[in-house]
């Protein structure tokens, strides 16, 4: 019947269209179909259990159920990348059985997983929140993109966000202690964003990125020293992080924050309640998430995409008590 109608010319009415969009909304959502969530944390039996990302998987199911969709969540966490990928293989087995054709991967631990299950994902629409690259395995440094459909927050506009606000609260001198994992997830646009935007201040206050091998060749505490005799030696005004331990490694240098130094966190969670920084608004995140999943599944598109997208949400500048506002 498409092709009789588009054989004959036949065109959607966009007004009538968007017209129906709005009856829809007032309605209450029908039954669609089950969207899996696929956790690979081995230290997360349950991604709702996991403060980093309970607030994301929440408002995942939100968004989902609101539109009709139930949301499932399945674990194809493994002792290693063989058996996370025999894991996956299975339960994607399990899902089609099933008739469940969408998943969505939340935060990945370890995307590389997918990125070499490539023939096992064709039947199944799909996206992933908050995971862009390979990253952190050992045996997998290669630092490939994941060619698949992600929702992001946006890493490089909110580090620019972070610093005009530290700009507009008096804050001279910035510094970057970045977590590499993480930086190592985003390609690093946190600290590109940060070297870029330095390069506005007089050469003397500029405190370039110092990229630290974090979570992938040594231990906390050995980052731990290293930061106990970064920070005296660097003197900024401000520290940007991604670690809540950085907060303590300032208290045990003898500075009292803010009034000795500011402290910004770059994506605040509970953890981080009164701090100062950015709120990546990651309800918005996992909210486009399953719009851009949905939107794929009602279209029947399956499989790895030639074309992926890739969509970055603006995160919002949060005043906390661990930055001050200076006269002048």
């Amino acid at each position: 019947m498409k092709e009789e109608a588009a054989r004959m010319g036949y065109r959607p009415n966009p007004m009538m269209a968007a017209h129906w969009e709005v009856v829809r909304a007032r309605s209450a959502p029908s039954f669609q179909s089950v969207i899996a969530v696929l956790n690979d944390w081995e230290t997360a039996p349950s991604l709702k259990s996991f403060p980093r990302i309970s607030p994301l998987y929440s408002a995942f199911v939100a968004r989902a159920e609101s539109l009709g969709y139930q949301v499932e969540e399945f674990s194809i966490a493994g002792e290693d990348h063989a058996d996370r990928r025999k894991k996956l293989v299975s339960t994607l087995r399990i899902l089609k059985a099933r008739g469940i054709l969408a998943f969505a991967s939340l935060l990945s631990a370890h995307p590389q997983t997918f990125d070499s299950s490539i023939e096992s994902l064709k039947d199944f629409a799909m996206v992933f929140i908050g995971a862009e690259y390979q990253h952190a395995d050992r045996s997998m440094l290669d630092l490939r993109h994941i060619p698949f459909h992600r929702t992001n927050p946006d890493h490089y506009g909110n580090m620019l966000v972070l610093l005009e606000e530290l700009k507009n609260a008096g804050y001279q001198r910035p510094a970057f202690w970045p977590n590499s994992w993480i930086e190592a997830r985003a390609a690093g646009e946190s600290a590109a964003a940060f070297n870029f935007w330095i390069q506005s201040l007089p050469a003397a206050q500029r405190i370039p990125v110092e990229w630290l091998r974090w979570n992938i060749d040594s231990l906390m505490e050995v980052h731990h020293r290293k930061f106990l005799k970064w920070l005296p030696k660097k003197k900024p005004d401000v520290v940007i992080c991604q670690n809540i331990e950085v907060r303590d490694w300032i208290s045990e240098l003898g500075l009292r924050i803010p009034s000795d130094i500011g402290l910004a966190h770059l994506d605040l969670a509970p953890p981080e309640a009164d701090w100062s920084g950015i709120d990546a608004q990651l309800e918005s995140v996992a909210a486009a998430g399953v719009d851009l999943l949905t939107a794929h599944l009602h279209r029947n598109e399956r499989g790895v995409p030639a074309t992926p997208k890739d969509i970055r949400i603006r995160g919002r500048w949060v005043k906390g008590k661990t930055t001050k506002l200076r006269a002048g």
